[in-house]
């Protein structure tokens, strides 16, 4: 019995071929604005235009491309790179909002990334105590 691949999740940034992608159902347009190609992850900046009111927002988009399903990154020192280079955009502060961190199954490497963020922050919130003693 042969088991068709169940898809995970699909592409919903447009790439700089598309330019921009329109979902009539939810009354969003996505546009491309600029792509910065990086050894192992790439920087979006995206535009999301609400068809309905008008509004406009822009998200930062970070795509890490070299960490395999069910693998592990080549490097620890690359993805902290990764993880440094979202917290340097301030994409992770309150005032933009709830982040989105996310991978095909959710659970993986979304929740690496979060835990090891959360630890780092946790670190550094107690190193001003353990100095003082």
């Amino acid at each position: 019995c042969i088991v068709p691949q169940q898809e995970k999740c699909s592409q919903y940034w447009p790439t700089a071929e598309q330019h921009q992608l329109s979902y009539i159902d939810t009354g969003f347009v996505v546009t491309l604005v600029k792509e910065e190609d990086k050894s192992y992850y790439i920087i979006r900046v995206l535009e999301l235009r609400n068809t309905v009111t008008g509004g406009t927002r822009e998200i930062y988009h970070f795509h890490y491309t070299t960490w395999p399903d069910f693998g592990v990154p080549e490097s620890p020192a690359s993805f902290l790179n990764f993880l440094v280079k979202v917290r340097e955009s301030g994409s992770l502060g309150p005032e933009h909002g709830p982040s989105v961190v996310h991978c095909s199954a959710g659970i993986g490497r979304s929740g690496t990334f979060s835990l090891v963020d959360t630890c780092l922050i946790l670190v550094t919130s107690i190193l001003p105590v353990l100095h003082c003693n």
